[in-house]
């Protein structure tokens, strides 16, 4: 049994700050209540002068004797969670990292653990209070919508969430539609680049991840082109969650075929986060800046840090291929997605040969 201090309830939050003051509430056990009184949990004895301080506070203040409940420590890691309930060698192989989407995680687990990731899942949302749901990752993004297939394995059964990413808010089905929050910081740097006035095509939006950081920050007009309906469906719903400075205008179809027939010599700058194959679309891309002069942020997938070399000069041969001049400004490693494999992007500025 503890000991602990007895007051009102109308006192209880003066005590509470001179027993903290003091240095004697004890913060591993939970503070009681029992009709109208309040006792507070103290790490030892008061000395004859404590009392009179508490007693100066309230006069009916008394020292009892109770069983205070404990409180239960939140985990501080993965690790820490699942200790006693993995064996050793599991541990030794569990991810030290995950992705959260708004109030979703998002886990890759190795095969030799597929069994245990209901326990995982129930680990991650130990250490996360504001998890409410978790799902595995069960294959790399597929097909033209850049879908990434996923299993459930604990909390809430649903895939959307509203994720807020530097005051963004984006409502975001991870089942449906492309989204990686650690491009966030990515995100952000863009937008800051663009000034008002200027006319942004990102040609693969998503969400639209780029556009509305772009114009929450600045007067621009962004055209946000993509070819899943999903995501068209759910940027519309985005702008309604956001205060925007800037215009966006969602455009559902292929980058390829919306700029040929409505968007050459149109823009000031083009986004091209589509690291798998931009490289594909770099003529359409030209033919879409004004005067084909202007700035290319182009995505693109390097084998290693000495690959950013080859990838560069890869761009460079393909830019001047369309009758263009180029000048790498920034080229930087963004996210390393899997060992030897980086997300790179290279700030391009572009002119008339």
């Amino acid at each position: 049994m503890g000991i602990g201090i007895r007051v009102s309830r109308i006192k209880a939050e003066e005590v509470r700050k001179l027993l903290k003051l003091m240095g004697v509430l004890d913060e591993k056990f939970k503070v009681a209540k029992v009709n109208d009184k309040v006792i507070f949990p103290i790490t030892r004895e008061l000395k004859a002068e404590e009392v009179d301080e508490v007693l100066k506070i309230e006069s009916n203040a008394c020292i009892v004797g109770f069983e205070f409940e404990p409180k239960l420590r939140k985990p501080r890691s993965l690790i820490e969670a699942l200790s006693g309930k993995l064996e050793p060698w599991m541990l030794a192989i569990l991810p030290r990292s995950f992705s959260i989407v708004g109030d979703i995680a998002i886990i890759e687990i190795p095969d030799q653990l597929y069994s245990y990731r209901s326990i995982i899942g129930e680990g991650i949302m130990a250490v996360n209070s504001s998890v409410k749901a978790v799902y595995m990752k069960t294959g790399g993004t597929e097909g033209i919508y850049r879908i990434r297939p996923i299993e459930h394995i604990a909390g809430e059964r649903r895939t959307e969430t509203i994720h807020v990413e530097y005051g963004c808010r984006m409502k975001v089905d991870i089942s449906k539609v492309y989204f990686n929050p650690s491009l966030s910081y990515e995100h952000v740097r863009v937008a800051s680049k663009v000034v008002d006035g200027e006319t942004v095509i990102d040609m693969f939006t998503g969400v639209g991840s780029f556009a509305l950081h772009i114009a929450l920050r600045t007067k621009a007009r962004v055209y946000a082109i993509d070819i899943n309906p999903e995501a068209i469906k759910y940027l519309n719903e985005n702008l309604k969650l956001n205060k925007l400075k800037g215009e966006i205008i969602p455009i559902y179809g292929d980058a390829r075929e919306i700029i040929n027939s409505k968007l050459q010599n149109t823009a000031n700058r083009i986004i091209m986060n589509l690291p798998h194959n931009a490289i594909e679309f770099i003529d359409v891309a030209i033919k879409a800046l004004r005067d084909m002069k202007g700035i290319i942020h182009y995505y693109t997938y390097v084998a290693s840090h000495e690959g950013i070399t080859l990838e560069r000069d890869k761009l460079l041969m393909e830019l001047r291929r369309n009758d263009v001049e180029a000048e790498i400004l920034e080229a930087r490693r963004v996210l390393e997605v899997a060992p030897y494999e980086l997300i790179t992007v290279f700030d391009v500025k572009i002119c008339r040969k």
